[in-house]
């Protein structure tokens, strides 16, 4: 199972959640902040800085640690 995800767990996978969570922080928050959805803004900024933060920490336990 744990090579299965490692395999999958690849490159390009690191960058593609690497730029969903830069797209969360610089498009999709600044819109809801627009339509005074403070509280969708604060849980989508949570959201995107787990994924900015966890993302490298999970490829490198994978691919690095493993």
């Amino acid at each position: 199972m744990y090579r299965i995800i490692r395999s999958a767990y690849n490159i390009y996978i690191l960058f593609t959640i690497f730029g969903i969570s830069l797209f969360i922080l610089f498009n999709d928050i600044p819109k809801y902040k627009a339509d005074k959805c403070m509280k969708e803004a604060k849980i989508l900024k949570i959201i995107g800085l787990i994924y900015l933060i966890a993302n490298p920490i999970i490829y490198i336990i994978l691919h690095i640690g493993g």
